[in-house]
């Protein structure tokens, strides 16, 4: 969730073009990273990807990926979810 700020621009610019947009929400501290809420959100996240259309995967320049988001990542091709990237280093268009 290092990009949570990114990630809801990304979500208000979708949701201006009419995208349903499911995403997380729940930011678990890092202290609780290994612990059983951060276990079934992960499970939950992989859930609204199953029934997506499709991934954006939101990130900067960097185009650093965390290793749940590497998970969810493989998870939607495994699923035949089409994943593109937003690159965002602050406000801006989805690409």
């Amino acid at each position: 969730m290092r990009f949570f700020a990114l990630m809801l621009d990304v979500a208000a610019e979708l949701t201006e073009r009419g995208v349903i947009v499911l995403m997380p929400f729940r930011v678990v501290p890092a202290a609780e990273q290994d612990g059983e809420i951060k276990a079934r959100l992960d499970q939950l996240h992989l859930r609204k990807i199953a029934l997506s259309d499709r991934v954006v995967v939101v990130t900067d320049s960097s185009l650093y990926t965390g290793p749940s988001t590497q998970a969810e990542i493989a998870y939607a091709f495994d699923n035949g979810k089409p994943v593109s990237w937003a690159l965002r280093e602050t406000a801006g268009g989805v690409r």
